[in-house]
């Protein structure tokens, strides 16, 4: 899946932690370490499986783990309207 941030989002990172704000609603959404590193990724890669695999290889979990955590953030973030997800097809 291709990940991309909406439009209607403005964030800075301070001190390695990511603040994320929703502009259309005003939300501010305060990003822990792994959810910042994610947050990277969806700009430098923007491809799920990537995402997937950057984690599995820079935290100590298994890949299933590192899969489901992926994925589960992504909905949350969507859910939040500060991603769009695309499905890609094969």
């Amino acid at each position: 899946m291709k990940i991309r941030r909406t439009p209607h989002v403005a964030y800075r990172i301070i001190s390695g932690q990511a603040f994320v704000v929703n502009t259309k609603n005003s939300t501010l959404h305060e990003l822990d370490e792994v959810g910042t590193f994610i947050w990277k990724l969806i700009k430098g890669t923007g491809e799920s499986s990537k995402i997937v695999n950057k984690v599995y290889k820079n935290y100590e979990v298994d890949r299933k783990k590192a899969q489901d955590d992926v994925m589960e953030f992504l909905s949350q973030l969507k859910e939040k309207g500060l991603i769009d997800i695309c499905k890609t097809r094969k």
